[in-house]
């Protein structure tokens, strides 16, 4: 499990390259098709969303599109192919940049995009963090959350992304009744640049049905793709869900609370326009099968998906929990790495988590019927 005491920092974790241990980023759950990023906030919470399939530019962009193959790259294929058996690196990187993939001659090739923010706004959080806080990954179950206290009351917020029924879904609860209060928003961030002017954000469309289910719609003008989304807000019967004049969705008084949202677009991987049905229809139809199924059915059908993979593999270096957050875990062996002494078995720890992350990240984002990983 990666845990850490603190939320992570308030950034855009797609840029980030770096790897110092105190650079907190949001941990991440996904199902192959959809990917969320969660920041463990405690008014704020930010959960940063993407789906395979957005891309802006690119098929449908304009008549001479060319997959973003440099006209005439082809013929360098024969020397590119030579330096790659030559082992020469130099070589390959000169064709690469000045042939085949940049310069006069390549067509828009367009570029993926995030989907945008899940908005959680919470009433009456403390301003600092808990001492019991904890933001966690599960590895063995493919689960992730947040737990602290505050004034006494627990909370809980759990998420997975569930590749059965192609769902992600939150379930957040107190240990007290009526202390679940918050608004929620679906801010879509797609944006693109038309012709000569700004990055503007593409058409959105919102709109709230029956107090409970957020439905987003958007389009993007490069390419005439569409994209769609829905969340429903399921309470435990205590409190009240209602929509808002902006089309957001309001919690009050609640004790424990289900947060069901899918994705889609109407991409579809045939040749040469990529072009599907309209994606609303597909991702209401999810929305309608996952609140039937309800959080512990989609929960256990997850777990067992994801496990039948993950659990193939079990790793022991002798290894043991050395109880600090992962951070932690990292810094202290970053400082035993420069001293040159990484031998104690306290350091198996951090070695088994990085396999085990790496394999929990492949399957998070590819699975059956999904594009590859990107």
């Amino acid at each position: 499990e990666l845990w850490y005491d603190e939320p992570a920092m308030n950034y855009n974790w797609i840029s980030s390259s770096s790897t110092s241990a105190d650079d907190l980023q949001p941990l991440v759950i996904g199902n192959g098709y959809m990917g969320a990023a969660f920041y463990g906030e405690l008014t704020n919470e930010k959960i940063q969303l993407s789906e395979k399939t957005i891309w802006k530019s690119g098929p449908n962009s304009r008549p001479d599109y060319t997959g973003g193959n440099k006209t005439g790259g082809n013929k360098l294929i024969p020397d590119l192919r030579e330096a790659a058996f030559n082992y020469d690196q130099e070589a390959v990187d000169e064709i690469m940049s000045t042939g085949l993939l940049y310069g006069k001659g390549v067509k828009e090739r367009g570029s993926y995009q995030t989907f945008g923010d899940l908005n959680l706004t919470f009433d009456n959080q403390p301003s600092e963090t808990p001492d019991d806080y904890r933001r966690y990954l599960n590895l063995e179950n493919a689960t992730g959350g947040v737990t602290y206290t505050d004034d006494g009351v627990t909370y809980t917020r759990e998420y997975l992304a569930n590749y059965p029924d192609n769902v992600i879904a939150l379930k957040l609860t107190a240990s007290e009744a009526g202390m679940l209060n918050f608004t929620l928003n679906l801010e879509p961030l797609v944006t693109e640049k038309i012709g000569s002017g700004a990055e503007t954000k593409v058409n959105v469309e919102k709109s709230v049905e029956n107090g409970n289910t957020l439905t987003v719609t958007a389009n993007i003008k490069s390419n005439d793709m569409k994209l769609a989304s829905q969340v429903r807000v399921l309470n435990d019967g205590a409190g009240t869900v209602e929509g808002t004049a902006d089309n957001d969705i309001r919690v009050e008084g609640a004790q424990s609370v289900i947060v069901l949202l899918t994705m889609g677009t109407d991409y579809e991987n045939v040749w040469p326009d990529y072009k599907g049905e309209d994606p609303l229809p597909e991702v209401k139809q999810r929305i309608e099968d996952a609140t039937a199924k309800g959080y512990e059915q989609l929960k256990a059908e997850h777990v067992a998906d994801y496990e039948a993979l993950f659990g193939t593999v079990d790793v022991d270096l002798g290894q043991f929990d050395n109880a600090v957050p992962t951070n932690e875990l990292l810094r202290n062996y970053q400082d035993a790495f420069k001293k040159g002494n990484i031998t104690d078995a306290q350091y198996r720890e951090l070695e088994v988590l990085a396999f085990q992350f790496g394999r929990y990240v492949l399957i998070a984002s590819s699975r059956d019927g999904s594009l590859p990983a990107n």
